[in-house]
This record gives C-alpha cells, sequence and structure tokens, in this order.
C-alpha cells in the first residue's frame, strides 16, 4: 500500500507539493496575506484598485459590490491556503487529463 503511494508521489510532483502545503499549514501558522503584504508594498495601488473596481461598478450599473464579495476576501485569505487550491486544482486537473486520455 505505501509503496503505490510513494511511486504516485514519485510520479506526480503537484501531488507531492500538495502533501507538503498541506503539511506545512498543520505544523505552522502563517499569518501572511495577499493583502498585507500589497499594502505594505505599495498601499496607494491597493487603493486605486479599489477605487476603479467601484468606478466600474458605477460605470456599469452593477449591483453588485464587487470588492466586498469578492475582492476582499481574495486579499484576506492566508497565501497558504490559495497555494494549496491552486495546487489542488493543478493535480485534479491532471488526474482527469491521465484517465480520459
Amino acid at each position: 500500500m505505501f509503496y503505490k503511494f510513494s511511486q504516485t508521489l514519485k510520479n506526480n510532483n503537484i501531488l507531492t507539493i500538495l502533501i507538503l502545503l498541506i503539511l506545512t499549514k498543520l505544523f505552522f501558522s502563517f499569518d501572511l496575506y495577499l493583502g498585507s503584504i500589497w499594502k505594505h508594498l505599495h498601499v496607494n495601488s491597493l487603493i486605486g484598485f479599489q477605487k476603479s473596481i467601484e468606478k466600474a461598478n458605477h460605470i456599469f450599473l452593477v449591483e453588485l459590490n464587487i470588492w466586498d464579495l469578492f475582492i476582499m476576501p481574495l486579499l484576506t485569505t492566508p497565501l497558504i491556503n490559495i497555494a494549496i487550491f491552486i495546487t489542488a486544482f493543478i493535480s485534479i486537473k491532471k488526474l482527469i487529463y491521465k484517465k480520459y486520455n
């Protein structure tokens, strides 16, 4: 059982990265967010981005508050969670591709 699992990990680097990211999340606590990095690098561009999103809402007469519904959750999600999600998505895509091709 473990031999087959190790062979799967050897053949699928993305799956290995995913497992390492999950283990890192379990054993270490990171308070690193995309919004905090952006704020420390260049806060004016973050404010400008928010204003452009809000202006686009008014121009296109969109009733949704795109900033609060989509952008803020992304900015306040820990980077390790975003990395786990992207890596899981890539590995699932590769597994499905292998199965049907």
